[in-house]
């Protein structure tokens, strides 16, 4: 995904008029299998303080995430919400190199100092962007880390928004989020640079309890498919930031 460079202040508002077609992609579920009205729009742009996120989103039954966060903030996908895995350590560049330890334990292997070092990395993290309906609000949860399953909770200075379609069967975000927040503010990823990001739409069923299903986008092809995002890095696919 190109990441573009913001030419004017961005107002999140869910209306995207800020906002080019560069970078733009879109993804949908097999309607033949599953039927129609399943897909996700997705852009990113990003400026010397802010990340911003933008999604459209096809979803026959938008916006009724009621998990309780407070309860158990690693199920929140289970409400269904925009998740996306994200580097932000320049250093590292594409592909992002670090595992889970689950990803070494379900296959015999023992990980080494450097491979537990790697998955320390708080530059390696997993937004998710969700509607609460319980509340009413728009969040945002970050988990740093990928062996940390702890989860942050609408950090101050990230600002969000859901818009639902005017016909009740999807919805817009919009999303901004200071490098400070992303722990990026010391050298945040600029023009030029090729980092790692991954996007996940979760959907849920009626109740806005149980997941139902995904789209995945920017993936690495290389990685085989039967290894899970949130295992391994190395699956997410280039941001390219112009």
């Amino acid at each position: 995904i190109a990441v573009a460079r913001a030419v004017r202040p961005v107002v999140v508002d869910g209306r995207l008029d800020e906002w080019s077609s560069d970078g733009f992609f879109r993804t949908r579920r097999d309607e033949a299998a599953v039927g129609a009205g399943e897909w996700i729009e997705g852009r990113m742009m990003h400026d010397e303080r802010h990340l911003y996120v933008a999604a459209r989103v096809g979803d026959p039954t938008p916006m009724r995430n009621c998990v309780n966060p407070q309860l158990d903030p690693r199920l929140i996908w289970h409400g269904g919400g925009l998740q996306l895995f994200l580097s932000v350590d320049r250093d590292m560049g594409w592909p992002a190199e670090a595992a889970h330890p689950r990803y070494f334990q379900e296959r015999g292997l023992v990980a080494g100092l450097a491979d537990v070092q790697k998955a320390e990395n708080p530059k390696l993290m997993s937004l998710f962007m969700w509607h609460h309906a319980a509340s009413g609000k728009d969040r945002l949860a970050i988990t740093r880390r990928i062996a940390c399953d702890d989860v942050e909770i609408d950090p101050q200075g990230a600002r969000g928004v859901f818009v639902k379609a005017a016909d009740g069967k999807g919805y817009t975000l919009e999303y901004a989020i200071p490098w400070a927040v992303l722990g990026a503010d010391d050298d945040p990823p600029r023009s030029g640079d090729t980092l790692a990001v991954a996007w996940d739409l979760h959907l849920s069923d009626e109740t806005g309890r149980l997941w139902r299903d995904q789209i995945i986008d920017i993936r690495n092809p290389a990685e085989p498919r039967g290894i899970f995002l949130f295992e391994r890095a190395a699956t997410w696919g280039r941001a390219e930031f112009r």
